[in-house]
């Protein structure tokens, strides 16, 4: 079985420039110009504009400390059509670039749906911090 992640983290080590690494992140496909599977329903147009938007905030993104800070850049200038799981893909995509990771757990699409049935409630955090358990 093929780790996903890694093929595309691999595309990325390749790239000399934060300009090819944005565009690699977004458009989710690896060598062999096979999309990744969490980016298959999205319409062209979208990683077109996405790129173009991210293309018009790159001092921002070169400029971003850690995650929290890039995750927000890549969040503030998504395209309609562009939703949480490809917002953090592409962060993920380019923090490895940067060599920026995650510190804290984000929460997107699936992973909201398993916390709303382990815990039994709503959760509207994007963000789990350790004292979640806590919060049951």
């Amino acid at each position: 079985m093929t780790n996903f992640h890694c093929d595309i983290i691999l595309l990325l080590a390749e790239q000399k420039c934060i300009n090819k690494a944005i565009k690699v992140a977004v458009n989710s496909k690896f060598k062999d110009e096979k999309t990744h599977p969490h980016q298959y329903r999205i319409y062209k147009y979208v990683y077109d504009e996405f790129i173009q938007n991210l293309m018009l905030v790159i001092k921002e993104i070169e400029n971003a400390k850690n995650f929290d800070a890039l995750i927000n850049v890549i969040d503030t200038n998504k395209p309609s059509g562009a939703g949480e799981l490809f917002c953090y893909d592409v962060a993920l995509r380019i923090g490895y670039h940067k060599k920026l990771l995650p510190e804290k757990i984000y929460i997107h699409a699936g992973t909201r749906k398993g916390l709303i049935k382990l815990f039994g409630r709503k959760i509207y955090d994007i963000i789990i911090y350790n004292d979640i358990y806590r919060r049951r």
